[in-house]
């Protein structure tokens, strides 16, 4: 299978047009599945940049008003699959998410936030991320069913490492993050 992933030919700069003609592109080349990767969610903090937005999973109203669902249409129209960017376990400090819940990230307490690739990782211990970060996965493909696969990419370490949830089982983050505190 080939696929043609969007990213370095638009990077953040994409709208549903300029999606469109790269599926055209993808089709004359002879290409399997059109990938969009990262940049197309959040409104409050746009995903314009690796800054802000990452953690608020709801599609970008100005880049794409017609939604996930019209891309995988106009894919499926031209016969090739498509495949979307998610990252569900990670968040901008940017962003409505960590606005709402700054207690979901890994963070050392009376530490300042260390931040790789701008960004920070949810804590999965927490039986409230794991119930987000399923909601991200099931309303994608719930909303758009022909969403062909997924690229989800886990960007950055796990920094601060510590964890609210596991109180004194700090050594299970890594080894057991299906602990329900």
């Amino acid at each position: 299978m080939t696929l043609l992933n969007n990213w370095e030919a638009t990077y953040f700069n994409f709208d549903e047009k300029k999606l469109e003609t790269l599926m055209d592109d993808a089709v004359e080349l002879g290409v399997d599945m059109f990938l969009l990767d990262d940049g197309w969610f959040a409104n409050k903090y746009p995903r314009s940049s690796d800054r802000q937005g990452l953690g608020d999973w709801e599609v970008t109203a100005d880049k794409l008003p017609n939604g996930i669902t019209h891309l995988t249409q106009v894919a499926k129209g031209k016969r090739v699959k498509f495949g979307l960017w998610i990252e569900p376990e990670m968040v901008n400090p940017k962003s409505e998410l960590y606005e709402k819940h700054k207690d979901w990230v890994i963070h050392l307490p009376n530490r300042d936030e260390y931040y790789f690739r701008n960004q920070m990782v949810l804590d999965l211990s927490n039986p409230k991320v794991q119930d987000f970060v399923f909601g991200v996965v099931d309303n994608l493909m719930t909303n758009s069913p022909d969403i062909a696969f997924f690229k989800w990419d886990c960007n950055s370490p796990i920094t601060n490492i510590y964890s609210a949830n596991l109180k004194e089982k700090q050594s299970h983050l890594y080894i057991d993050p299906q602990i329900r505190s």
